[in-house]
């Protein structure tokens, strides 16, 4: 079993994007790309919901408020990285 890629942080950005720090580096993430499905549809229809972004601290994860959260693999591999 892998374990998820550690995350820092993460910033709310313009356009519906994330800056998410993690263990080896910032990456990029353009959530209007990223293939969001049922209730996640709402996270780039809704300016006041995504900013509520946060790391959920207990399990490491990207969380909104509301109980939405992504996976941390899966963000790394939408994402792009600043190198």
């Amino acid at each position: 079993m892998n374990t998820p890629r550690k995350i820092l942080s993460v910033k709310p950005l313009d356009n519906f994007r994330l800056l998410i720090e993690f263990e080896d580096g910032p990456r990029f993430i353009d959530m209007k790309t990223f293939n969001l499905l049922g209730v996640f549809k709402k996270l780039i229809k809704d300016r006041e919901l995504f900013d509520t972004v946060y790391l959920e601290e207990d399990f490491g994860t990207v969380t909104w408020q509301g109980g939405l959260m992504l996976e941390n693999d899966d963000l790394y591999e939408h994402g792009r990285s600043f190198k």
